[in-house]
């Protein structure tokens, strides 16, 4: 597909069955950094592993919150974002 040609994209997509279900930040002070990144690291993680079972990706840990605050952590996910949007 060339660059701008997007006729040839589905009407929608769907990432439902990467997803986690939504879990508990604990003692976290960043809930939307912490539910933001973890939703995003956790379906790029499953969707590159090819992991559709809920309760496996349940038990995955792709992400720990306290990693959301660092900021390595956060560049590391701008450029994993940037990644996806480009897969």
């Amino acid at each position: 597909m060339a660059r701008g040609n997007y006729a040839a994209l589905p009407p929608r997509v769907s990432l439902k069955a990467f997803a986690p279900t939504p879990g508990d930040q604990g003692q976290q002070g960043s809930c939307v950094g912490w539910a933001s990144a973890y939703a995003a690291r956790t379906l790029s993680e499953a969707r590159r592993l090819e992991i559709t079972s809920r309760s496996d990706i349940n038990r995955s840990v792709f992400l720990q919150p306290s990693s959301t605050t660092r900021s390595a952590g956060a560049a590391a996910m701008l450029v994993r974002c940037r990644l996806m949007r480009s897969s």
